[in-house]
């Protein structure tokens, strides 16, 4: 599998699968965004956005962040490893210019792979 492609099956897609990573997730985050973490017994990484009217209110900024949440998943994939991911958007993000975000967001998994991966492999 290429690191361009986002197949259906690297996303969370029921509503159950979103309440299991809710129920049960390690939690990293900054001032823009919250990732939430949780192991998934598959051989690759799944991803959720939950990005709401209330914290983007323009559907063009909202779409703007998903493919750049998009982007970079693809490219760290492999880095990622076997856990399901549901990113969460706050207030003000759609504020931020291009680099901005790109920066908000790997600032965010570096410290989530910091944080999050070591307790959700040995709870």
């Amino acid at each position: 599998m290429t690191a361009e492609c986002f197949p259906r099956r690297l996303r969370l897609l029921s509503a159950t699968d979103f309440k299991q990573v809710f129920a049960s997730a390690c939690k990293a985050g900054n001032p823009h965004l919250t990732i939430l973490v949780r192991a998934n017994g598959l051989a690759y990484p799944r991803l959720g956005m939950a990005i709401s009217r209330k914290a983007v209110r323009r559907a063009v900024a909202r779409n703007r962040i998903k493919r750049q949440l998009r982007e970079y998943f693809r490219h760290h994939q492999q880095q990622i490893g076997n856990f399901d991911l549901v990113i969460l958007c706050k207030p003000g993000i759609d504020k931020l210019d291009k680099a901005a975000l790109r920066d908000s967001v790997a600032n965010c998994f570096a410290y989530m792979f910091k944080r999050c991966k070591p307790t959700c492999i040995n709870p």
